[in-house]
């Protein structure tokens, strides 16, 4: 493996394959990628794949089900211009700008398989869980949860409003 790991990575619990991902946002191009990994239970690698989103951005988890993972593309974007010309943080949320949730295969290799649904913007720093089961029509759909956020101040510039009393 030759890529970064982010924050949590998965051991599923019934096969011992390990799956990881790390975000890049150093990329030549300027636009953003994760890498994808998968390892069997003795922890040889069986696949690694680079998949494009949508700019440089915070990924900090992702979600997997029995045979599929999901990659998501929220607008936390790298912004080093604000950084240092006002001095915040070096990501920052736009709320007006959609997320992306990228399905795949676990084994997949090739980033065009990827199928995209683009919601509303918002951020999930945690996902839950999620599963695979059938729709009331037959189709196939896969249910996930996690801690939604659909405004991130992650600059501080307000009190936080444990400390203020409100």
């Amino acid at each position: 493996m030759t890529h970064n790991v982010s924050a949590h990575p998965k051991v599923d619990r019934k096969t011992g394959e390990l799956l990881c991902f790390g975000y890049d946002v150093t990329r030549k191009d300027g636009k953003g990628a994760v890498s994808y990994s998968l390892f069997n239970k003795d922890r040889k690698l069986l696949l690694s794949t680079v998949i494009p989103v949508t700019s440089p951005r915070m990924i900090h988890d992702f979600i997997i089900t029995q045979n599929h993972i999901i990659i998501p593309d929220s607008p936390m974007e790298l912004r080093p211009d604000l950084t240092v010309k006002e001095s915040k943080f070096l990501f920052q949320f736009d709320k007006n700008k959609p997320s992306r949730y990228g399905v795949m295969k676990r084994n997949c290799q090739n980033p065009d398989q990827v199928q995209w649904f683009e919601t509303p913007g918002h951020m999930v720093f945690h996902y839950v869980n999620a599963w695979e089961e059938k729709a009331a029509n037959g189709d196939d759909i896969i249910r996930c949860f996690g801690c939604t956020q659909d405004s991130v101040n992650i600059d501080f510039e307000e009190e936080h409003p444990f400390l203020s009393g409100k």
